[in-house]
């Protein structure tokens, strides 16, 4: 090999290398991106699912209340009950 040719593989391999390197930042800049949107996408999923914990909360405290308040109502549709017969007796004496 002489030099005119060890200058053109030279060349040749800047060439190259030049490529592969704006290559290697293009790749780089794309996986930065791809990095960007999987951090806001797991961001938002944990905001979801803050939300959905926070309804899952606020839902069983108004099913113990609700438990409550038909416990309540039971009592007193028992005490209804017995006040109507208590009204009848005295209405039949």
């Amino acid at each position: 090999m002489d030099a005119s040719e060890a200058r053109g593989e030279i060349m040749s391999l800047r060439t190259t290398i030049l490529g592969q390197t704006t290559e290697m930042r293009e790749l780089h800049a794309a996986d930065r991106r791809r990095q960007i949107v999987t951090s806001k996408m797991m961001w938002a999923n944990h905001r979801r699912f803050t939300e959905i914990r926070g309804l899952r909360t606020a839902d069983c405290t108004q099913q113990q209340q609700l438990i409550q308040t038909l416990t309540g109502m039971h009592s007193l549709q028992r005490q209804v009950t017995y006040l109507q017969g208590q009204v009848t007796t005295l209405h039949g004496q």
